[in-house]
């Protein structure tokens, strides 16, 4: 019962916040918008990047910070609300896990309602700008959020119960590496990105290897 009280707290503040980060998001693209129009005429959307010498001939250097001041609060604000919502240490990358995924989910489902953006699961996003520019298809992430999901909703599910989920041995190397396999698949357009280049093909397979590693290392906890 605690548990279904603490995922559905998760969930009650992961949407609202989802939209909020939607209309702040709209908000920053519509100042962006004509900046970008008048470097890449022919151009729609977030792609090719500006330059940070672009944005300076341009004097929109704010842009950036306000985005990136937007990305920090954002982790904060999630990270707050999940350390509140677990008990202990144990329970704090679940809760997370999971509050990040429902505001992720969320936040691109108003995104689409409000703009029409996403057209596609295969558009690209800029995901985070610290400390390089994290792309990828839209897809990709929310992949990456159900997982987060999953994973978050099956530890906590289990903690309760006279056989909660123990790592051992090296689960905990494990599971870093397979964060830091997806970490490399969003960073691996980055200097293409940066460069105000157009990005290449996403890396599937880093993804799909960091998501097996990561699931696989909790499954196999899960049935010691």
């Amino acid at each position: 019962m605690r548990v279904t009280k603490v995922i559905a707290a998760l969930i009650a503040f992961g949407v609202p916040f989802g939209y909020l980060q939607a209309t702040i998001s709209l908000y920053i693209r519509g100042v962006y918008a004509p900046v970008h129009a008048n470097v890449h005429a022919s151009a729609g959307g977030l792609f090719p990047l500006l330059t940070w010498s672009q944005l300076r001939a341009a004097g929109a250097l704010h842009l950036p910070l306000l985005e990136l001041g937007r990305e920090i609060m954002t982790l904060g604000i999630i990270a707050s609300a999940a350390y509140a919502a677990g008990r202990g240490k144990r329970e704090y990358p679940a809760t997370f896990a999971i509050m990040y995924g429902v505001w992720q989910i969320s936040y691109y489902f108003f995104m689409r309602v409000m703009s029409g953006w996403p057209a596609s699961l295969l558009d690209w996003d800029l995901l985070l700008l610290v400390p390089a520019p994290w792309t990828g298809p839209v897809l990709a992430p929310m992949l990456l959020a159900l997982a987060l999901i999953a994973c978050g909703a099956s530890f906590l599910s289990r903690e309760d119960s006279p056989v909660p989920i123990r790592f051992r041995g090296h689960d905990g190397k494990l599971l870093v590496t397979g964060c830091a396999v997806i970490a490399l698949s969003f960073l691996s357009q980055a200097g293409n990105i940066a460069s105000g280049l157009p990005a290449g093909g996403y890396p599937w397979p880093l993804l799909a290897a960091g998501l097996a590693l990561g699931i696989g290392t909790l499954a196999v906890a899960a049935r010691r």
